[in-house]
């Protein structure tokens, strides 16, 4: 196909179809140009000649694509106004973050919750190191029935135990609806939200505490709670979302964590530990 172009009083060309589309997109033609080919009757516009018309079309949507998409694009905030990135929380400062949690929660607890002198044969929690292991000590105590005063001290301090922490599960949702942290969250930087990114009303973060509870504590009963810990931390670890999460409809983001925050939290866990050893309990 043969095209000639009239410009400046000249008969130009001839052109293929292929040259005239290159010289319609360098702008040294356009619609209104004087064109003609083989078959017409006389010069015409080039936007009249059928098959140039297409090309016309063509050159002229791709322009107004370009320019919609340059007016959607959106506009960057200078750097200064860019929030701070917030990550997936890491599966070492949940588990970090809930620890202190209990840990803080199980001493303010001890102090109220005052438990009687143990009989003479019970284990006495002065002489082991933290409650971790007095605990298993009364847990073996407590298998032997032929000793009721023993036994029924050996229940209570077990109670005692599984009371906190469950009475714990109660008492988060409460600090997750006012301010969506802990303070044990709040030392590594997570916060919890719901699904608008705000913070999660106190019914979804009651209903996350429970299946916590259950699904990522084993309901406080060993081993049920280490088998529950480990299967949770992996799944966390591997995909960022715990279970709980994912039927509440929550999300535990993290604020990266410094140096100094580091230190804090070292500092912390070593109060809490010196604490627990040397507070009566």
């Amino acid at each position: 196909m043969q095209i000639y172009v009239g410009k400046n009083g000249q008969q130009l060309g001839p052109y293929t179809l292929l040259q005239i589309n290159e010289m319609l997109e360098a702008g040294e033609v356009n619609g209104d140009t004087l064109g003609w080919m083989p078959g017409e009757s006389g010069w015409k516009p080039l936007r009249e000649l059928p098959p140039v018309l297409s090309l016309i079309q063509s050159i002229e949507k791709g322009k107004l694509d370009a320019e919609l998409a340059r007016s959607d694009r959106p506009t960057l905030p200078p750097p200064s106004s860019i929030p701070p990135q917030r990550l997936p929380s890491h599966a070492i400062s949940r588990f970090g973050a809930r620890m202190i949690d209990l840990m803080i929660f199980q001493i303010i607890l001890s102090s109220v919750w005052i438990l009687p002198d143990p009989p003479q044969s019970m284990p006495n929690p002065d002489d082991y190191e933290n409650f971790r292991d007095f605990f298993a000590a009364l847990w073996k105590v407590s298998q032997d029935t032929s000793n009721t005063e023993q036994l029924e001290y050996a229940w209570k301090v077990l109670y005692f135990q599984l009371g906190s922490v469950f009475a714990w599960q109660l008492i988060e949702p409460i600090f997750l609806a006012l301010t969506s942290t802990t303070f044990g969250k709040w030392i590594f930087r997570l916060r919890v939200s719901g699904p608008d990114g705000g913070r999660p009303g106190f019914f979804r973060c009651l209903y996350r505490s429970v299946l916590l509870f259950l699904f990522g504590m084993g309901a406080g009963f060993e081993p049920l709670r280490w088998i529950a810990n480990f299967f949770a931390f992996f799944r966390i670890q591997n995909s960022g979302v715990a279970f709980w999460d994912e039927q509440a409809h929550t999300r535990v983001d993290q604020d990266p964590v410094g140096p100094g925050r580091s230190l804090l939290v070292l500092l912390v866990l070593i109060a809490l530990m010196a604490a627990d050893y040397f507070l009566p309990r």
